[in-house]
């Protein structure tokens, strides 16, 4: 049942509130420079391409600079005209617009999640090329409501209950930033149609093989009231949360030994273990999550185990999440090289850089990137492909080419490959993620 509030476009005063109060966050650096709208053409990005476009020029008085791309998953023969009339619309709105491919295999399972991942490694790569500081989507409420639900659903703690950040790290340097979280779904398509552009409904939004598609029904029919009440849920777990985090930043600030070249991460397990118990779970999640590369934490139950295994004296050493850890007055954490070792990446032509592992930013010396000519059919594979090296050594990256020829390595595997002289740069990303959106503690 939707109310007045619901049933009428957004005006662009609300707008222009909504996208100040973005980019000038009390509790964040404030933005300013290039940014990325993700407009995929459908109504919700539709609706905030108009709404930047019609306040560029309050916006350009911020210092803000836009920009859009729209992202073809390869999942839909009609996607490429619609990039294309997303791509005709900005030509006409005077917004610079880049049109980026998910390339490559498409996994049989969790198909969605998959195309979520590459859909923000993908937008990662548009932001990079223009020096954006951040990249906005039209997440809108109904969207947060469902991903509540989902965490529900699956009997999640208070970060998952707490649904989607408004802004969150999503690079080193880069923000994710959801402007229009608090607004219903309703309220962004009326937007769309009052507009006058045109706008694609995407038909796997009502493929009901999802779970989120079978939510999203339901959603759309709450009555402000238990809308209201949702979002109140949200709210107080987001704060819950929040205090999770000022208590998991306090302990890496005691704690925090070292981050090595290898993205080991060492803690000091004096100042780490004098700790509440649910603030110990807390931070190895964090850790475990980093050093792994990994895009979420163990599960509470197995994290909690591994608190109660490092605080037994004598204790060996113990594996979680693809990480190894060595207790000791010294914790140490390492990525763990397992059966195959971490994911072979894709040599990509139109990248300079390549993100391995979730760990290692790589590019090559020597002022060449990935794309250079002469570098067809190579992958980025772990060093322990080969059979060699120690556990730390394993698991980092070569470049290598067609007939399993090392093309290039990282100066930590120079007296390993004397015979390879070019060099990949890795630039480690484990003690970004350590910190990321935490407070006070948004480091590089």
């Amino acid at each position: 049942m939707l109310t007045p509030g619901d049933a009428r476009p957004i005006a662009l005063e609300e707008a222009l509130a909504l996208w100040v109060r973005a980019f000038r966050c009390a509790s964040h650096p404030p933005i300013t420079g290039p940014v990325v709208l993700a407009v995929s053409g459908g109504p919700d990005s539709m609706a905030m391409l108009w709404l930047a476009a019609e306040n560029k020029v309050e916006l350009s008085r911020l210092g803000i600079e836009l920009h859009v791309a729209t992202i073809d998953h390869g999942l839909r023969e009609a996607a490429i005209h619609e990039a294309e009339e997303v791509a005709r619309v900005c030509g006409a709105l005077g917004l610079p617009h880049r049109t980026l491919r998910w390339e490559g295999e498409k996994p049989a399972s969790n198909l969605q999640g998959a195309a979520r991942r590459a859909r923000y490694r993908l937008l990662e790569a548009a932001a990079e090329a223009v020096g954006a500081a951040a990249v906005l989507t039209a997440h809108h409420q109904d969207d947060q409501i469902e991903t509540h639900l989902l965490a529900r659903g699956r009997h999640a703690g208070d970060r998952g209950l707490a649904a989607m950040r408004p802004r969150r790290a999503l690079a080193p340097g880069l923000d994710l930033l959801r402007p229009f979280l608090a607004l219903p779904g309703r309220r962004m398509r009326l937007t769309a149609e009052a507009s006058g552009l045109p706008f694609f409904d995407d038909p796997s939004n009502d493929d009901d093989r999802f779970d989120r598609v079978r939510l999203r029904g339901r959603v759309r029919s709450m009555g402000e009231g238990e809308r209201t009440g949702r979002m109140a849920e949200i709210a107080g777990h987001r704060r819950a949360t929040d205090r999770a985090d000022q208590l998991v930043a306090e302990v890496l600030k005691e704690s925090l030994a070292s981050v090595d070249d290898f993205g080991r991460v060492r803690l000091e397990a004096e100042r780490f273990r004098d700790r509440p118990f649910d603030v110990c779970a807390e931070t190895l999640g964090r850790v475990l999550a980093a050093v792994s590369g990994g895009e979420h934490m163990p599960e509470r139950a197995a994290l909690e185990r591994l608190c109660r295994e490092l605080a037994r004296t004598g204790a060996g050493a113990l594996t979680l999440g693809g990480v190894r850890v060595e207790p000791g007055p010294t914790l140490v954490f390492a990525r763990e090289y397992g059966r195959t070792g971490p994911s072979i990446v894709p040599f990509n032509r139109q990248k300079a850089r390549a993100l391995f592992d979730g760990r290692f930013d790589v590019s090559l010396g020597e002022g060449g990137g990935l794309g250079e000519p002469g570098l067809e059919g190579a992958h980025l594979v772990p060093f322990g492909r080969l059979g060699r090296g120690n556990a730390a050594e394993r698991t980092l990256p070569i470049l290598m080419g067609e007939g399993e020829t090392v093309l290039a390595a990282p100066a930590l595997l120079a007296d390993k490959l004397p015979d390879v002289s070019r060099r990949l740069v890795i630039a480690g990303r484990v003690s970004w993620r350590l910190w990321a959106d935490l407070p006070r503690g948004r480091r590089s």
